[in-house]
């Protein structure tokens, strides 16, 4: 084991408001992924206050609905009322009459859940990544017939039609076979997030 690393089998660790240092509470039953010392100062740093502190609201038993990457966009956490998120986790409460926006902390907390939830940020900023490589390849470039076109792996992807009503489509490398979009996109850059979409799914339905 590496020196600053620790691990922590069957352990959880959830909100506790009454801790003597008003954040961390820890019962054994959930698994820690991350290390130690990084979920303890995390955890830390989230005080008691937004709906945390207030009566009523549950502050376990919540079920995660989706993520959402906002982009370029922050939205105040629904739970906390303080962090400015990026990516959403929209969370979900019988017992409580709206879903929350929540950030991978509150979440995790709410659902009692330190790895799902984190999981499922990490998930959304791969995505993120990739979206990003994507519309930033060099291997871009414009037809003569005024499409935008680009490869991968084999796939060829084009982005066509009059600005406002811009379609994808993409060809498969083993048969050549074309397979159109049916949707419409307004801006290239939508068209072109679309290519990616239309290139993932090739990938999972080979002709």
């Amino acid at each position: 084991m590496r020196a600053g690393r620790q691990s922590v089998d069957n352990s959880r660790i959830s909100f506790c408001p009454s801790c003597a240092d008003g954040i961390l509470a820890i019962d054994l039953s959930l698994r820690l992924a991350a290390p130690m010392n990084e979920t303890v100062a995390e955890w830390r740093s989230h005080p008691a206050h937004g709906k945390w502190a207030v009566a009523g609201v549950p502050k376990k038993g919540w079920v995660c609905l989706g993520v959402e990457d906002l982009e370029q966009e922050r939205q105040t956490c629904g739970m906390c009322e303080k962090e400015k998120i990026r990516y959403v986790q929209h969370m979900w409460h019988a017992d409580y009459p709206e879903v929350l926006p929540c950030g991978c902390v509150c979440a995790s907390h709410m659902e009692q859940d330190y790895v799902s939830a984190r999981k499922r940020e990490q998930r959304m900023k791969r995505r993120a990544r990739r979206t990003s490589s994507w519309l930033d390849m060099k291997n871009w470039h414009l037809s003569r017939s005024g499409n935008w076109i680009i490869r991968k792996n084999g796939y060829r992807m084009v982005v066509y039609g009059p600005p406002g009503r811009l379609q994808v489509a993409v060809t498969s490398p083993e048969c050549g076979e074309t397979t159109f979009g049916r949707k419409y996109y307004e801006c290239l850059r939508d068209a072109q997030l679309g290519t990616l979409v239309a290139f993932e799914w090739a990938q999972r339905h080979p002709v």
